[in-house]
């Protein structure tokens, strides 16, 4: 897993202009370009370099934003670097795509209308989905879920939602969207943990308890770091390959 260098917030801004993102990232602090959730730019600069010197193929990514946006152009990159390549041969099918799930439909159609305004040929275009998320219990604990995850096996997942104002049901008492603050709990990468291939790649964007508690309850051997410069967490699959066609997948990344 290669974690991008750190740079200066003139750097991280002079790239964003270069490809295109000045008006959409307000890179000038436009008052009338003001969004609800405004971008936060190393972080979006460090999820795209990760995908590029990462390599990464199929995305996963658990709420949407303007993350939604800078994922698809990484994997767009990278596929006019490596689309020639036949990946069936290393165990991979629909390379170069995207998939995003978040219980917030004014959300999903704000992420939709930005990645609209800009080139369809500049990005692989993300496939969103909508589920609600509910509280429930895993061994005993409370914590989060969505109802209904896309069908992919990605090798990189992006967790930055869901927030918890929309989980309404309440187990035992506990109801995380009133009254209480409650960090958001997720649980939705451990259901498919099983199925993920050596060399996947988690980040986590903040969510320092939902973090921990990955860290804790993964069952596979992962390498954990965690990056105090934007407040993210790394975790990285690190096991041996599983058959030949792993290991080619395996030798591509690391090539």
């Amino acid at each position: 897993m290669k974690i991008p260098p750190n740079t200066s917030e003139k750097n991280i801004k002079l790239f964003f202009k270069k490809i295109g993102l000045e008006k959409i990232l307000n890179l000038s602090n436009d008052k009338k370009n003001l969004s609800v959730y405004p971008p936060n730019l190393k972080d979006l600069y460090f999820i795209y370099k990760f995908i590029i010197l990462n390599k990464r193929l199929k995305i996963l990514e658990f709420g949407t934003g303007f993350s939604s946006l800078i994922l698809s152009l990484a994997l767009k990159s990278n596929a006019k670097k490596y689309g020639n390549i036949n990946f069936k041969e290393f165990g991979l099918i629909n390379p170069f795509s995207h998939f995003i799930v978040d219980d917030q439909k004014k959300y999903i159609n704000i992420s939709k209308r930005r990645i609209e305004k800009f080139s369809s040929k500049e990005i692989c275009k993300p496939i969103f989905k909508y589920s609600p998320c509910k509280l429930i219990l895993f061994n005993n604990l409370f914590t989060n879920s969505y109802e209904s995850l896309p069908n992919i096996v990605p090798d990189f997942i992006y967790l930055d939602g869901p927030d918890t104002n929309m989980i309404n049901n309440s187990i035992g008492g506990i109801n995380v969207s009133k009254k209480e603050i409650f960090p958001p709990l997720s649980i939705d990468i451990l259901k498919i943990e099983y199925y993920l291939n050596p060399g996947t790649i988690i980040v986590v964007d903040g969510r320092y308890a939902n973090s921990i508690f990955l860290k804790n309850n993964l069952q596979r051997n992962w390498i954990y770091k965690y990056n105090s410069k934007v407040d993210q967490h790394y975790f990285y699959l690190n096991e041996k390959n599983i058959g030949i066609k792993s290991q080619k997948l395996i030798n591509f990344y690391n090539s």
